[in-house]
């Protein structure tokens, strides 16, 4: 074989072996195979009032500080819509009435938490809807108190009773409402940061000390008149005091003006108003519900006040005493005792409440004498004598002279 009949054979032979490799190698024709869409992602409702989940399924408390939390396993279902018969569930978080986040409290210090909620649902709230724990740190609360009736667009307070764990650090507690058909809806969280060592248990030796500052914070054991108010937790700001009563059923918010304590009461959606006088020792106190009705109360180391409650005479009446012409006359309470003025401060009284009853002495440009009083009309009027057998009766603003006027 000659030389160049080799280099031809080599040739040919390179050639095809390039050829080969170009069609392995190249990038052909064929399309680029096409990614795969994506599945959907589902929404998670960001609203707490669009979520719930089962009440059961909660963390147990701790009184740890920073103890993980464990996430309940049931899935969030969204629950608008789904109140009794349809109607939707919101309850939107308005403010922390008492014990705002990050509020100091001593270990195993008793307070009441409330918030501002209002209704911005569809379904009218009865007495049956409840707050419930939800996880987090129960902080020895209930597993549910009822809470204030409320229609669409209303705003309530909503408490609940609590103690603050005994070792330091932060702690939070998640509570949640529940409807009538036992749908959970709205979310809320108590937030406290827990400093010192523990309070001694208090002795019948030593005063309470207050929670919140002043006399009127902490609990009293209570009676009103056979309305079963139970224990009242009270937790006082300056001269404002808010707390609960009847396990959390009922509501009071007032203010204080030297050893009184005056405002307003809510349960089962009814309300009205109250009046308390504190002993100086701060461990009792007589009072009235709706100016008439007896309710007192005292620290769980002390013996009830005998006999309880004091009806509300404080303030200004418009009074008639026959021909005598009394005018108007202007009274201050202090517990069970009243003084005044009457007939354009010609004349003074001082006297005693019992129940209802006011009795004393009067005098009035030289001449005095007694006068008792019996209030009626639901703390609006009352009638009465002076000297045993001359009438004495008074109204309040609004309200008109009772008939008849004497009572003796």
């Amino acid at each position: 074989m000659t030389t160049q009949r080799r280099y031809s054979i080599a040739f040919v032979f390179i050639t095809m072996i390039v050829l080969s490799l170009a069609c392995t190698l190249g990038g052909g024709t064929e399309s680029a195979p096409t990614e795969t869409p994506t599945a959907s992602v589902t929404t998670v409702p960001t609203d707490v009032a669009a979520a719930t989940f089962d009440p059961t399924l909660t963390l147990a408390p701790s009184d740890t500080p920073g103890a993980p939390t464990n996430t309940p396993t049931a899935t969030a279902t969204p629950i608008v819509g789904s109140g009794p018969g349809g109607c939707v569930l919101r309850g939107t978080y308005i403010a922390d009435v008492t014990i705002p986040d990050g509020t100091v409290l001593a270990p195993n210090a008793p307070f009441v938490k409330t918030w501002r909620i209002r209704n911005d649902g569809t379904c009218t709230w009865d007495t049956s809807y409840q707050l419930v724990y939800a996880e987090g740190n129960q902080m020895s609360g209930p597993a549910a108190v009822n809470i204030p009736a409320a229609a669409p667009g209303q705003t309530i307070d909503v408490s609940v009773n609590l103690v603050a764990p005994g070792a330091s650090g932060d702690f939070t507690g998640k509570w949640r409402l529940r409807a009538s058909n036992n749908a959970i809806f709205g979310g809320y969280t108590v937030v406290i940061k827990v400093v010192g060592t523990p309070t001694p248990t208090a002795t019948a030796t030593r005063t309470p000390t207050p929670i919140g500052g002043g006399l009127w914070g902490g609990t009293w054991m209570t009676d009103c008149a056979g309305s079963t108010c139970g224990e009242i937790n009270l937790v006082q700001t300056g001269s404002t005091v808010v707390g609960t009563y009847a396990g959390g059923a009922g509501t009071l918010s007032g203010s204080i003006e030297g050893n009184r304590l005056s405002g307003a009461w809510a349960r089962g959606g009814s309300s009205g108003t109250f009046d308390f006088w504190i002993e100086d020792s701060g461990l009792r106190w007589h009072g009235n519900w709706d100016r008439s009705n007896a309710w007192c109360g005292q620290r769980a180391d002390q013996s009830p006040l005998v006999p309880c409650g004091v009806s509300r005479w404080y303030g200004a009446w418009t009074t008639l005493c026959g021909t005598a012409n009394c005018g108007d006359m202007t009274l201050t309470q202090s517990g069970d005792t009243v003084t005044g003025s009457y007939a354009g401060g010609e004349g003074s009284i001082s006297g005693t409440v019992t129940g209802a009853t006011l009795t004393g002495a009067w005098s009035r440009t030289g001449g005095s004498g007694p006068f008792k009083f019996f209030m009626t009309g639901g703390g609006l009027q009352f009638q009465g004598n002076y000297s045993t057998d001359q009438e004495w009766c008074g109204y309040r603003s609004g309200s008109s002279a009772p008939a008849p006027c004497l009572k003796n």
